[in-house]
């Protein structure tokens, strides 16, 4: 019987392997193949480390990102990261740095920054601030101003709303709104503090800032009349009776109101604290026109390409130039009314950083912006570079669009 049961069974061994099960193949179940990849163990490899770091945006230089969080400091490198801050890179904001593979310590250098984000839905956006001070300088993209306190600041103004009532000239009493966190300036120091990353909104020497209402700007007064001359005797001719009529309509056109007046149209070309250069629609060269007491109103800032009118009386003696006439105001065109395609507000500089969607340039006026861009990475740094800017879409960012 015994000999019976051992028989069964070795028969049944030896039905397995004969149907395929050979040992071969049953070890190569348990044993790893030399041709074939573990895909249990490349799984494992292939999974990323993902993390973030939370802190206070101290600094961004165009491709490097400096958060602080407690007692600690981060440098992140954002060369291939994409900028998803709604307040844009304003310093002081919160923000969170999204990136992959393991921080040692404050060590960024093995890790890849994916992106920036700020944490709007668990705090407040940047609150606007007002600071009063002086004007000591004024370009198209930057101020320079000295607060009551004594403390300068070279600010980056592109696209910030502005107003003078006045006219604009140095040491001019304004107002300035803005939002983020100031740096420290030595009171003593005749270099002034530069603070890239503080979004200036508005500047104005009237508080609260208003847009004006242009009617009331233009002098509501008249030209003295003057004694009207007797006209030159002159033959009693047809000629001589023309003479007589334009002799009365120029003395009449002379003694016209100054509500009477007309406009030249044309683009802006730089500033220099006071005087704006700018080209007229029917010109080729540009003119400078002095607004040191002229009122001023330029709804998207003065960056160069912006549309201005120079609202005047009396009569240009020829399309390229504003001579023998008064400029009575200035007005930019307001980017909100304007075809985002008709736009020709624009920023030129060198290049000083990009991420994965953004340039940096640093203009000749000494402003630094950061531009929205879809080619981003094709531009190289040290290059220059011309960035068409909205102020209208760019809002309360501080990354202009």
């Amino acid at each position: 019987m015994k000999k019976k049961l051992i028989f069964l069974i070795i028969c049944a061994i030896t039905s397995t392997l004969i149907g395929g099960c050979s040992a071969e193949s049953v070890a190569e179940r348990y044993l790893p193949h030399p041709d074939k990849k573990d895909t249990e163990t490349a799984e494992v490899k292939e999974r990323v480390y993902m993390d973030k770091v939370t802190g206070i945006l101290r600094d961004f230089d165009g491709t490097l990102v400096t958060v602080s969080n407690g007692e600690s400091t981060y440098t992140f490198d954002a060369s291939e990261a994409t900028l998803e801050c709604a307040a844009g890179m304003i310093v002081g904001d919160e923000v969170s740095v999204i990136y992959e593979g393991v921080l040692e310590g404050t060590d960024t250098s093995n890790v890849k920054t994916l992106k920036v984000v700020d944490e709007l839905h668990t705090k407040k956006p940047p609150e606007e601030q007002t600071i009063h001070g002086t004007i000591s300088g004024l370009t198209a993209n930057t101020v320079t101003f000295r607060d009551d306190a004594g403390q300068t600041y070279l600010f980056t103004s592109a696209g910030a709303k502005q107003y003078y009532t006045g006219g604009i000239a140095k040491d001019l009493p304004v107002y300035i709104h803005y939002l983020g966190t100031l740096p420290q300036a030595d009171p003593e120091s005749a270099v002034p503090a530069e603070a890239p990353l503080i979004k200036v909104l508005s500047i104005s020497d009237a508080e609260p800032f208003a847009a004006p209402n242009l009617s009331k700007i233009v002098p509501q007064v008249a030209v003295p009349e003057e004694e009207e001359a007797a006209p030159e005797e002159t033959a009693e001719t047809e000629d001589g009776a023309e003479q007589q009529a334009e002799v009365k309509a120029k003395k009449k056109a002379e003694n016209k109101p100054l509500t009477a007046y007309d406009k030249v149209r044309g683009q802006l070309q730089s500033e220099e604290l006071g005087t704006i250069s700018f080209v007229p629609s029917q010109a080729s060269e540009a003119i400078p026109v002095d607004l040191s007491h002229i009122p001023g109103y330029f709804p998207g800032g003065t960056v160069a390409g912006t549309d201005v009118s120079f609202y005047y009386y009396g009569e240009r003696l020829d399309n390229t130039t504003l001579a023998g006439v008064s400029v009575l105001f200035a007005v930019g065109e307001d980017p909100a009314n304007v075809r985002p395609d008709k736009l020709t507000s624009h920023v030129t500089g060198t290049v000083v950083g990009h991420t994965a969607d953004t340039v940096t340039i640093r203009t000749a006026d000494n402003a630094r912006l950061t531009v929205r861009s879809k080619n981003a990475s094709t531009y190289e740094t040290g290059s220059e570079a011309t960035l068409t800017i909205n102020p209208a879409l760019t809002g309360q960012s501080g990354i202009y669009e």
